[in-house]
């Protein structure tokens, strides 16, 4: 029983001391962040050439870098990242020695290291990646949204495969089959030897003017817009294109027997276009002709649907039978039927035989050369 008051007047004597005292100040988490790690402003581990960061621990003093070439630290503890590379911080804090490693990356995100993709990737704060290597290594962008960064592939020996969805994807310098999408993404290609494989459903893929290469679509719903020297392949039962547009250069079609897989076609410059099907091999494909295609070629050996509204030379052979040209009023149009076609072709109201020439004047009379 003695014990018992004796503790409770203990514990009276302990609050009144407390509260004359007054309350216990808790450590910041700066303050103790201190105590083990560097802390920089918005508490980031990835460091962006561009930008500068700040030391946010309290009463730092003596900071230094451990590589200046990656990243340079003033007297006040500002932080100026230079190039991609890792870096270590350190200062002094209430007389210890505090230190952090920071990775650093370039405007542009370069580097050649899977492990630095993978950081950057989970690193709100950067914008760019680019994957620059000669070597012969694999590469996987892991899934993800990345709707805000831009990735640039430069890898011309390299193996990459995405999974992820980004703002754009850059497509530089690639080698055949080394480069492989998985998701829906928008492509710009300025590779002058490429061979890309798109296996998503939906990817827009934009070839330059001077690109050159091979398109093998595996995916559904691609649409895709060529200036450059391109041929586009359809490959297994699910691939379709919903759309092709040619401003510029040259479009071989290489359907074989995926005689359906392009639903249209649409030129708006001046072109050389190749239809390719397997022989005998009938399609129903649709092109539109714009007034300023003026001199663009076709050829074709499957059937199509020609809506012209420019001066062009078209020639037709093999199963291009059944086809049907239609010429807007003062175009002039060259129209050549191989003697190899199957059946007859249909210019206007007019029907053109095997071994015909037709010429659609200006003023929209049909001549038949037989």
């Amino acid at each position: 029983m003695r014990a018992k008051k004796y503790l409770q007047k203990a514990l009276v004597v302990t609050l009144a001391s407390a509260m004359l005292v007054g309350p216990v100040a808790l450590a910041s988490p700066v303050e103790a962040a201190t105590q083990k790690s560097i802390v920089v402003s918005n508490n980031r581990d990835v460091l962006v050439a561009g930008r500068t960061y700040s030391v946010k621990n309290e009463n730092a003093t003596n900071f230094k870098s451990s590589d200046e070439s990656v990243a340079s630290i003033d007297k006040k503890g500002k932080i100026t990242p230079l190039k991609t590379g890792y870096v270590t911080i350190s200062a002094k804090v209430d007389g210890k020695t505090v230190k952090t490693k920071f990775m650093c990356v370039s405007k542009y995100g370069v580097t050649e290291s899977q492990t630095k993709v993978d950081k950057m990737l989970d690193a709100a704060n950067v914008k760019n990646i680019s994957i620059v290597t000669e070597k012969e290594v694999d590469y996987e962008i892991a899934e993800g949204d990345y709707a805000k960064k831009t990735l640039t592939i430069k890898a011309p020996n390299a193996d990459v495969n995405n999974y992820g969805t980004f703002k754009t994807i850059k497509v530089k310098d690639v080698a055949d089959n080394t480069f492989r999408n998985y998701k829906k993404n928008k492509f710009v290609i300025t590779d002058k030897k490429f061979r890309f494989a798109d296996k998503s459903n939906g990817s827009t893929i934009d070839v330059a003017e001077g690109a050159v290469g091979r398109l093998i679509v595996q995916g559904k719903d691609a649409v895709i817009k060529t200036k450059g020297n391109v041929e586009v392949k359809p490959q297994g039962k699910n691939a379709s294109i919903a759309k092709v547009e040619v401003t510029g250069g040259t479009l071989n079609l290489n359907l074989q027997k995926l005689i359906d897989a392009i639903k249209e076609v649409l030129i708006s410059q001046k072109a050389d276009i190749k239809i390719v099907a397997a022989n005998g091999k009938k399609a129903d494909l649709k092109l539109t002709v714009g007034e300023e295609a003026k001199g663009t070629t076709i050829e074709s050996n499957t059937t199509v649907n020609l809506d012209i509204k420019a001066e062009i030379v078209i020639n037709l052979t093999g199963a291009a039978g059944g086809s049907k040209i239609t010429v807007a009023d003062g175009v002039k149009v060259e129209v050549k039927v191989d003697s190899s076609v199957d059946g007859t072709v249909t210019v206007g109201d007019t029907e053109v035989k095997a071994g015909d020439t037709v010429e659609v004047k200006e003023d929209g009379k049909v001549e038949v050369n037989g």
